[in-house]
Protein backbone atom coordinates (compact mmCIF):
# COMPACT_ATOMS: atom_id res chain seq x y z
CA UNK A 1 0.00 0.00 0.00
CA UNK A 2 1.27 3.58 -0.22
CA UNK A 3 1.80 5.25 2.57
CA UNK A 4 1.95 9.91 2.41
CA UNK A 5 5.67 10.54 3.91
CA UNK A 6 8.35 12.27 3.16
CA UNK A 7 11.04 10.70 1.01
CA UNK A 8 12.71 10.72 -2.34
CA UNK A 9 15.13 12.80 -2.12
CA UNK A 10 18.17 10.29 -1.02
CA UNK A 11 16.80 7.80 -3.73
CA UNK A 12 16.84 10.63 -6.45
CA UNK A 13 20.59 11.64 -5.63
CA UNK A 14 21.37 7.91 -5.68
CA UNK A 15 19.97 6.95 -8.51
CA UNK A 16 21.23 10.19 -10.70
CA UNK A 17 24.70 8.67 -9.54
CA UNK A 18 24.23 5.22 -10.80
CA UNK A 19 23.27 6.70 -14.27
CA UNK A 20 26.33 9.15 -14.28
CA UNK A 21 28.37 6.29 -12.66
CA UNK A 22 26.76 3.85 -15.86
CA UNK A 23 28.17 6.34 -18.71
CA UNK A 24 31.44 6.93 -16.49
CA UNK A 25 32.30 3.31 -17.05
CA UNK A 26 31.97 2.58 -13.54
CA UNK A 27 31.68 -0.86 -12.22
CA UNK A 28 28.40 -1.41 -10.07
CA UNK A 29 29.31 -3.22 -7.47
CA UNK A 30 25.43 -2.87 -5.43
CA UNK A 31 22.49 -1.61 -6.91
CA UNK A 32 18.88 -2.35 -5.86
CA UNK A 33 15.45 -1.70 -7.45
CA UNK A 34 12.46 -0.13 -5.69
CA UNK A 35 9.81 -2.11 -5.40
CA UNK A 36 7.51 -0.33 -7.22
CA UNK A 37 7.83 2.00 -10.36
CA UNK A 38 9.07 5.53 -9.84
CA UNK A 39 7.68 8.64 -11.75
CA UNK A 40 10.39 10.32 -11.96
CA UNK A 41 13.10 8.01 -13.56
CA UNK A 42 13.12 5.07 -15.96
CA UNK A 43 12.54 1.74 -14.68
CA UNK A 44 15.51 -0.52 -14.72
CA UNK A 45 17.79 2.85 -14.32
CA UNK A 46 16.87 3.61 -10.26
CA UNK A 47 18.62 2.84 -7.27
CA UNK A 48 17.41 2.47 -3.73
CA UNK A 49 19.01 3.23 -0.66
CA UNK A 50 17.44 2.51 2.61
CA UNK A 51 19.84 2.22 5.82
CA UNK A 52 17.82 -0.05 7.77
CA UNK A 53 17.06 -2.40 5.10
CA UNK A 54 20.83 -2.04 4.45
CA UNK A 55 20.33 -1.22 0.72
CA UNK A 56 23.52 0.81 -0.79
CA UNK A 57 24.42 2.07 -3.88
CA UNK A 58 28.19 0.99 -4.17
CA UNK A 59 30.50 1.87 -7.10
CA UNK A 60 34.11 1.29 -8.55
CA UNK A 61 36.13 3.46 -10.55
CA UNK A 62 38.23 0.73 -12.78
CA UNK A 63 40.35 3.69 -14.59
CA UNK A 64 43.92 4.82 -14.18
CA UNK A 65 42.64 8.21 -13.67
CA UNK A 66 40.58 9.81 -10.98
CA UNK A 67 36.80 11.39 -11.08
CA UNK A 68 35.17 14.00 -9.34
CA UNK A 69 31.64 13.75 -8.21
CA UNK A 70 29.74 17.34 -9.20
CA UNK A 71 25.56 17.43 -7.98
CA UNK A 72 23.37 20.19 -8.30
CA UNK A 73 19.78 20.56 -8.34
CA UNK A 74 18.21 22.28 -12.07
CA UNK A 75 15.03 22.49 -12.76
CA UNK A 76 13.59 20.64 -9.87
CA UNK A 77 15.62 17.36 -10.69
CA UNK A 78 19.45 16.13 -9.25
CA UNK A 79 21.93 16.64 -12.21
CA UNK A 80 25.11 14.74 -11.45
CA UNK A 81 28.29 14.54 -13.40
CA UNK A 82 31.45 12.93 -12.75
CA UNK A 83 34.05 14.55 -14.61
CA UNK A 84 37.91 14.62 -14.62
CA UNK A 85 40.53 17.19 -15.70
CA UNK A 86 43.74 14.29 -16.54
CA UNK A 87 44.82 13.97 -19.88
CA UNK A 88 43.70 9.98 -19.63
CA UNK A 89 40.48 10.74 -18.74
CA UNK A 90 39.96 12.63 -21.85
CA UNK A 91 41.39 10.13 -24.04
CA UNK A 92 39.14 7.50 -22.23
CA UNK A 93 36.05 9.85 -23.03
CA UNK A 94 37.21 10.60 -26.70
CA UNK A 95 37.68 6.82 -27.59
CA UNK A 96 34.99 5.53 -25.99
CA UNK A 97 30.83 5.50 -26.08
CA UNK A 98 28.68 4.37 -23.87
CA UNK A 99 25.04 2.53 -24.24
CA UNK A 100 22.75 2.01 -21.50
CA UNK A 101 19.12 -0.01 -22.94
CA UNK A 102 16.30 -0.70 -20.75
CA UNK A 103 13.44 -3.32 -21.91
CA UNK A 104 10.38 -4.09 -20.68
CA UNK A 105 9.92 -7.79 -20.87
CA UNK A 106 6.59 -8.16 -19.77
CA UNK A 107 3.58 -6.21 -17.44
CA UNK A 108 2.04 -7.61 -14.36
CA UNK A 109 -1.63 -6.87 -13.92
CA UNK A 110 -3.32 -4.68 -11.03
CA UNK A 111 -5.97 -6.41 -8.81
CA UNK A 112 -8.82 -4.40 -8.00
CA UNK A 113 -10.09 -4.42 -4.28
CA UNK A 114 -13.41 -3.57 -3.73
CA UNK A 115 -14.38 -2.26 -0.43
CA UNK A 116 -18.89 -2.59 -0.22
CA UNK A 117 -20.17 0.86 1.18
CA UNK A 118 -23.86 1.61 2.42
CA UNK A 119 -23.77 4.99 2.36
CA UNK A 120 -23.19 4.68 -1.61
CA UNK A 121 -26.18 4.29 -3.71
CA UNK A 122 -26.35 0.96 -4.98
CA UNK A 123 -24.43 0.71 -8.46
CA UNK A 124 -22.59 3.37 -7.83
CA UNK A 125 -18.46 2.90 -7.77
CA UNK A 126 -15.85 5.42 -6.17
CA UNK A 127 -12.29 4.58 -7.28
CA UNK A 128 -10.12 5.99 -4.43
CA UNK A 129 -6.86 4.84 -5.79
CA UNK A 130 -6.03 4.15 -9.49
CA UNK A 131 -4.51 0.89 -10.04
CA UNK A 132 -1.23 0.92 -11.83
CA UNK A 133 0.25 -2.29 -13.89
CA UNK A 134 3.90 -3.63 -12.47
CA UNK A 135 6.97 -4.31 -14.62
CA UNK A 136 8.02 -7.80 -14.94
CA UNK A 137 11.76 -7.94 -15.56
CA UNK A 138 12.83 -4.84 -16.96
CA UNK A 139 16.41 -5.84 -18.12
CA UNK A 140 19.33 -2.98 -17.99
CA UNK A 141 22.21 -3.62 -20.51
CA UNK A 142 25.22 -1.80 -21.01
CA UNK A 143 27.52 -1.78 -24.10
CA UNK A 144 30.53 -0.01 -24.03
CA UNK A 145 31.64 1.20 -27.48
CA UNK A 146 35.83 1.71 -27.97
CA UNK A 147 36.87 3.22 -31.18
CA UNK A 148 33.36 2.18 -32.75
CA UNK A 149 33.60 -1.45 -31.77
CA UNK A 150 31.63 -3.23 -29.00
CA UNK A 151 34.79 -4.04 -26.20
CA UNK A 152 31.97 -4.81 -23.21
CA UNK A 153 28.50 -6.20 -23.31
CA UNK A 154 27.31 -7.12 -20.02
CA UNK A 155 23.20 -7.24 -18.53
CA UNK A 156 23.49 -4.80 -15.45
CA UNK A 157 20.01 -5.94 -13.68
CA UNK A 158 16.85 -7.59 -14.21
CA UNK A 159 14.42 -6.17 -12.09
CA UNK A 160 10.73 -6.73 -11.06
CA UNK A 161 8.80 -3.89 -10.11
CA UNK A 162 5.54 -4.49 -8.24
CA UNK A 163 1.64 -3.57 -9.64
CA UNK A 164 -0.34 -1.15 -7.29
CA UNK A 165 -4.28 -2.45 -6.83
CA UNK A 166 -7.14 -0.47 -7.54
CA UNK A 167 -9.06 0.84 -4.75
CA UNK A 168 -12.77 1.29 -4.72
CA UNK A 169 -15.77 1.30 -2.95
CA UNK A 170 -18.87 0.06 -4.48
CA UNK A 171 -22.65 1.27 -3.17
CA UNK A 172 -24.52 -1.03 -1.56
CA UNK A 173 -26.96 2.16 -0.04
CA UNK A 174 -30.30 2.55 -1.45
CA UNK A 175 -31.13 2.98 -5.14
CA UNK A 176 -30.41 6.60 -6.39
CA UNK A 177 -33.91 8.71 -6.10
CA UNK A 178 -35.41 6.32 -3.84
Amino acid sequence: RLVDSVAGGVCQVSSALYNAGLYAGLEVLERHAHTLALNYIEPGRDAAVWFEGRQDLRLRNPHNFPLTVEAEIAKQQVVVRLVTSSREGKTWKDTHKIEVKVEKQGEIPYQTVRIQDAQLPQGEKVVELAGVKGYCYVMAKRIIWENNEICKEEVLSRDSYGPIPERSRVGTGSKAGS
